[in-house]
């Protein structure tokens, strides 16, 4: 657990961006399944709240990374090559 600590720190002081989810997913017009999602979401987090929880603080540290490397990926095709 020392090394998740660590970890976890680092992404905190990071550059890295993440997401703002009241802005990404509470603000405008959605639809029907996003509703669905949330109160599935919901459900769950009724029925095993530790697990929920775990799962979604996990997927929310690791979305900085995975958004960096995914637009990293994205800005790296788009370069067109010298040949």
């Amino acid at each position: 657990m020392p090394w998740l600590a660590i970890v976890l720190g680092l992404l905190m002081v990071s550059r890295l961006p993440y997401l703002h989810l009241i802005n990404r997913y509470l603000r405008g017009k959605k639809p029907f399944w996003m509703l669905v999602a949330g109160v599935l979401g919901i459900l769950a987090f009724l029925m095993w709240p530790q697990v929920v929880l775990a799962v979604a603080l996990c997927g929310y540290a690791a979305s900085g990374p995975i958004n960096w490397l995914w637009t990293f990926r994205k800005r790296k095709e788009e370069v067109p090559s010298h040949e």
